[in-house]
């Protein structure tokens, strides 16, 4: 039974227990597409979902507890970027702030105050 592309679940991150069929089922030698259809999942995320988190070595075969804390340390990476991380810039701001510099003022100041 094929799924048409309107009975996929719209766009959201794989669970932990969709990883665990995924891993099940490549041990029981089923292929991308039927494992697709098993999960409700198009063929292409079960490809991509493969293929990010396939060792570099072939001695050891997906894992899914692995693959799950991989994508959950790549969240929380993705969202864990230092906004200023020039030094200068963030030590101008911090006086600014302390002198009882608005946001509005800093940022219309900083390009004239620091070149």
């Amino acid at each position: 039974m094929q799924l048409t592309v309107s009975e996929y679940k719209s766009y959201n991150h794989l669970l932990l227990n969709e990883r665990i069929r995924i891993e099940i089922l490549l041990i029981c030698g089923k292929t991308q597409s039927e494992i697709a259809v098993a999960i409700g999942r198009s063929q292409s995320t079960v490809s991509r979902e493969l293929k990010r988190n396939q060792p570099l070595k072939n001695k050891v075969k997906y894992n899914a507890e692995r693959a799950h804390t991989r994508s959950n340390e790549s969240k929380w990476n993705a969202t864990a970027k230092e906004r200023l991380s020039n030094p200068l810039i963030r030590e101008y701001i911090s006086e600014r702030i302390m002198i009882g510099g608005s946001p509005e003022q800093i940022a219309g100041r900083i390009g004239v105050d620091k070149p």
